[in-house]
């Protein structure tokens, strides 16, 4: 499967350390999933072609909504990190709107699978399932999922 990197947002948090001191922890969010056609039939490549309009339409709003979700949780210790740091952690999304007849999405599922950084690998974390009626509510839960996934790993 090819991965489509729509999306990479590196966010800081900053947990209180021994001493007094600071400690960020960094995520990267990506995106995965190109919906393929598996025939030459047109009307499955024409299926295909919707779904990836889809898809692309939901990552490129979720891509904003997640942003506004970091940026809105500044009060609780999470910043925004510049793209070029060093992730501690990756959050790889795969969608799929379930589309309605007239080919709009009524619905996204979404699934979550959270790596965190070992030495010279990704090692698997922990995955969560997800839907939304909208970009908005999808980023609010895989934000969500994400920095709750990580604190458990760290308890």
């Amino acid at each position: 499967m090819r991965t489509l990197a729509t999306l990479v947002i590196l966010v800081g948090m900053v947990v209180p350390g021994l001493h007094g001191q600071q400690r960020s922890v960094s995520i990267k969010f990506t995106f995965d999933a190109d919906p393929r056609a598996t025939t030459q039939n047109p009307a499955e490549v024409g299926n295909v072609l919707t779904l990836r309009s889809a898809l692309r339409a939901w990552t490129d709003s979720v891509d904003v909504f997640l942003d506004q979700v970091a940026m809105g949780a500044r009060d609780k210790g999470w910043l925004r990190a510049r793209q070029d740091e060093r992730a501690n952690y990756s959050v790889t999304v795969t969608a799929l709107p379930v589309l309605t007849a007239t080919g709009a999405a009524s619905m996204t599922i979404y699934s979550i699978v959270m790596f965190k950084r070992a030495v010279g690998r990704w090692e698997y974390m922990q995955n969560y399932v997800g839907y939304s009626t909208g970009a908005q509510q999808a980023a609010e839960g895989i934000f969500r999922a994400a920095v709750e996934g990580i604190n458990n790993a760290r308890r």
